[in-house]
């Protein structure tokens, strides 16, 4: 996993979000699945996969 991609929505965030090239520059030298983590939506998963990730995780993402 790689967290936090973006900042937290559910929780106050604990680090910087690391954004969406961190993630590419991750996934694009790991030779294990990278699974996005944090501040994860509707709208942004579909980014998080674009850069590499092979799934995504969150709370606010299953959250209505």
């Amino acid at each position: 996993m790689l967290a936090p991609v973006f900042a937290p929505l559910s929780k106050p965030a604990g680090m910087p979000p690391l954004g969406l090239d961190a993630l590419r520059a991750i996934t694009a030298r790991a030779r294990i699945p990278v699974i996005a983590l944090g501040g994860v939506t509707e709208a942004n998963a579909p980014l998080c996969v674009e850069a590499g990730a092979a799934g995504v995780a969150g709370i606010t993402l299953f959250q209505r």
